[in-house]
């Protein structure tokens, strides 16, 4: 196991964010990228993002692991309400 991952987003490899992923191998590059996704989404904005987006994955001392690409899925949810003495 490691310590963590870190991650650029998009063509932007100057501003690295992580870690993220410590529980996986580093063989397994799309957890770890789904991860950072996740980790972009709620910490930096990535909700505002036009998804999919490209994540590069980086071990602690700099070393490239991979590209993914990590696309977005929502979840529609519906809640309804009575309605009372409706005429």
């Amino acid at each position: 196991m490691a310590d963590g991952y870190m991650y650029t987003v998009g063509n932007d490899d100057d501003e690295r964010f992580g870690p993220v992923g410590e529980c996986w191998e580093e063989s397994w590059v799309e957890y770890i990228a789904e991860s950072a996704a996740d980790d972009y989404h709620r910490e930096h904005d990535g909700w505002q993002s036009r998804w999919p987006i490209r994540f590069t994955i980086y071990k602690q001392d700099g070393t490239k692991l991979g590209v993914v690409d990590v696309d977005r899925e929502m979840k529609a949810e519906f809640t309804g309400s009575e309605v009372l003495n409706e005429q």
